[in-house]
């Protein structure tokens, strides 16, 4: 057979690409007729002609994620052939979107049918989609209904109930309605969170009503929290209208908790007003008030307060405002602070005090606070104030601690002090605390410091570190104690790693041999 010449292979090449447009192009008219018979017409013309016969892969595929409403619009017009071509579209958050845009549109029209459609649907993403739009709509245009119809089924769908309690009460802002369908909820903690969750959002708009109905429905943890969430709105708002409310609190110990704290809150903005308050009080209620207004107070201006104990007739009342008092005034004027230390009477509140002092102090100038520390005769006051000094050092300033600590007489009280900071410090900057240790004389701190070590950053992050650490503790005793929490929980990660780390520990043989189990044991050989 003669084979074409060029100008024939051309010629064809030339014809197959005629035919092919004309087969595209005829394919392009087909599908345009097909999305016209399978779409609503925006001018009120035909929608889809048989929903549940379309084929998926004729879609429009510019309805696959819906970006012009079509399906939701046809769903709102024919709920039944609109849910068919929803069934469709490819899972995924597109269409997530697409059911809650069609759930919206019918639920503007006829909540009831969309809520029978959304519980139909099959558990997961797009019927969570279904039911959001569902109550976000009805709850809008008719919270009630919306109700009604949730209590209905609130013994099967507990959680459809509450998510309609919760639109009502956040969404359209009503929860009293909310509040009249508690007994709906079977599960007391569910029944809980809902009370709590209306009280919060009763609170800006009718506290006197929302103490009543908490004082009717609530009990126990849910009332404290309740009221709690009642009351801390007016603590900066309003605080004189929460002081006229807190008689009608049924539970004394629930008054009282909030009783301080609104004096605390008041002392700081406006501390006359609130003594004035407090001195209206019963007496037993009145000290307790004014010591937490004065600690509120001290926050803001620890001088005035000062002056005002120092005025008063009998200064020893307010006793427990005074470490308060006291740790803002480290802040500003430590040797003031210190001098008011000094002036109380021995007991719990001049130790409190101290301790508040010296930590305020040692955030700006550790030298001084633990000086002063050292200076203590009393050996438990002295821990005391070394323990609250390296605490509040070791976030500021842990190197100069450390300092400190190694200038210190060896006893019990330096290695308490060296496992403070240690413990502290290890996670606050690992590199920094490492240099140190490992700076260290051989002894009791640095046995100290490293047993922190393997304790805080333990094996299970990073056994190699621990363990080597760990094998160079003086201390026999504690540091077999160590070398075996390590290797025990390094054994269970990597029972051949620990048991080659062990060939190397500094243990008698008698010792290596017990641990030579802990892998077999731990993988469960």
């Amino acid at each position: 057979m003669k084979a074409p010449s060029r100008s024939g292979i051309f010629r064809i090449a030339i014809w197959a690409v005629l035919a092919g447009a004309a087969y595209w192009m005829a394919l392009s008219q087909r599908n345009a007729a097909d999305i016209k018979s399978q779409s609503k017409d925006r001018k009120g013309g035909t929608a889809l002609a048989d929903g549940k016969s379309i084929n998926k892969g004729r879609l429009p595929g510019i309805l696959s994620s819906d970006p012009n409403g079509e399906l939701a619009r046809l769903f709102a017009s024919d709920p039944e052939k609109g849910l068919a071509a929803l069934e469709m579209l490819p899972p995924g958050t597109k269409a997530e979107a697409v059911y809650l845009d069609a759930f919206e549109k019918l639920a503007a029209s006829d909540p009831a049918r969309a809520a029978t459609l959304a519980l139909e649907l099959p558990p997961g993403p797009n019927r969570e989609a279904a039911l959001k739009g569902l109550l976000l709509i009805w709850g809008d245009n008719d919270p009630k209904g919306l109700l009604d119809w949730a209590g209905g089924i609130a013994d099967t769908n507990p959680d459809i109930f509450q998510k309609s309690l919760m639109q009502v009460i956040q969404g359209t802002a009503n929860p009293a309605l909310a509040a009249q369908y508690l007994g709906k909820i079977s599960d007391i903690n569910t029944r809980n969170q809902t009370i709590v969750a209306i009280t919060h959002a009763l609170s800006a708009n009718d506290p006197a009503s929302t103490l009543a109905w908490l004082n009717q429905t609530a009990t126990g943890a849910t009332y404290e929290t309740s009221i709690k969430s009642l009351f801390n709105h007016f603590y900066q708002n309003d605080p004189a209208q929460a002081a006229a409310m807190l008689d009608s609190v049924n539970n004394p110990a629930t008054r009282n908790t909030v009783m301080i704290a609104l004096a605390g809150n008041w002392g700081q903005s406006d501390p006359q007003a609130a003594i004035a308050w407090a001195n209206s009080l019963p007496e037993a209620d009145a000290s307790s008030a004014i010591n937490s207004i004065l600690s509120g107070w001290a926050k803001a201006d620890p001088k005035a307060v000062l002056a005002y104990i120092q005025g008063a007739a009998n200064p020893a009342m307010y006793s427990s405002a005074i470490p308060a008092l006291v740790q803002s005034l480290a802040a500003t004027d430590p040797q003031a602070a210190l001098a008011m230390v000094n002036s109380l009477p021995e007991g719990t509140s001049k130790s409190q005090a101290l301790n508040s002092a010296l930590a305020s102090i040692a955030k700006t100038d550790v030298a001084s606070a633990w000086n002063y520390a050292l200076s203590l005769s009393d050996s438990f006051s002295q821990n005391s104030a070394m323990h609250n000094i390296v605490t509040a050092a070791a976030a500021s300033n842990p190197g100069q601690m450390a300092s400190l600590i190694v200038q210190m007489p060896a006893g019990s009280a330096q290695l308490t002090a060296a496992s403070t900071l240690s413990a502290a410090w290890v996670n606050q900057d690992t590199t920094a605390f490492n240099s140190w240790v490992n700076g260290l004389p051989e002894g009791d701190v640095r046995d100290t410091a490293i047993t922190q070590y393997d304790a805080t950053a333990v094996a299970g992050r990073y056994p190699l570190a621990t363990f080597n650490k760990a094998n160079t503790i003086t201390n026999s005793d504690v540091r077999a104690a160590q070398l075996q929490a390590i290797l025990t929980t390094w054994a269970v990660q990597s029972p051949q790693a620990a048991l080659s780390a062990l060939q190397t520990a500094n243990l008698s043989d008698d010792q290596k041999s017990r641990l030579a189990q802990l892998p077999s044991k731990s993988t469960g050989n």
